[in-house]
């Protein structure tokens, strides 16, 4: 992740290119596999289930969701989601705030370094791979051109 000493930009410019994130929730795989619609989702593939992380994208003021997965033999397989979802963009004080409906709502505090996740939360755990609700360990946060 790259140090980021200026506001951060969505959209792109001459100049510049916009900004992409992508915030990632590590799902196991057995909490995967003990949810009937998400195991629907993996085609056949459960028994060579590693590893599924959900995953949302935000770049140039739209979000998409995906499940990404890691087989057997280290064999990468993304599964959409959602398609795009408008993303409403605030700023406040040094804080990026991202609205896009259900799929995310993001609180990010830019300074003078890496953006830091303040605040995360996604419905798609529930309502696309209908996990149990509660409490999930933090996403992790990443920022490209």
């Amino acid at each position: 992740m790259s140090v980021i000493n200026r506001p951060i930009s969505f959209h792109a410019t001459d100049a510049e290119p916009a900004l992409a994130l992508a915030v990632r929730w590590e799902i196991a795989a057995t909490a995967l596999l003990a949810s009937a619609p998400a195991a629907a989702l993996l085609n056949g593939e459960a028994p060579r289930l590693v590893s599924a992380a959900l995953i949302v994208h935000i770049r140039s003021g739209a979000a998409r969701a995906e499940l990404a997965l890691t087989l057997t033999r280290n064999e990468q397989h993304t599964i959409p989601l959602t398609g795009l979802i408008p993303a409403t963009i605030a700023r406040d004080a040094g804080d990026i705030h991202i609205d896009a409906g259900d799929a995310l709502h993001l609180s990010l505090r830019t300074g003078t370094g890496d953006p830091a996740i303040l605040y995360a939360r996604t419905s798609l755990l529930g309502s696309a791979l209908a996990l149990p609700g509660g409490v999930y360990d933090a996403p992790a946060l990443t920022v490209s051109r």
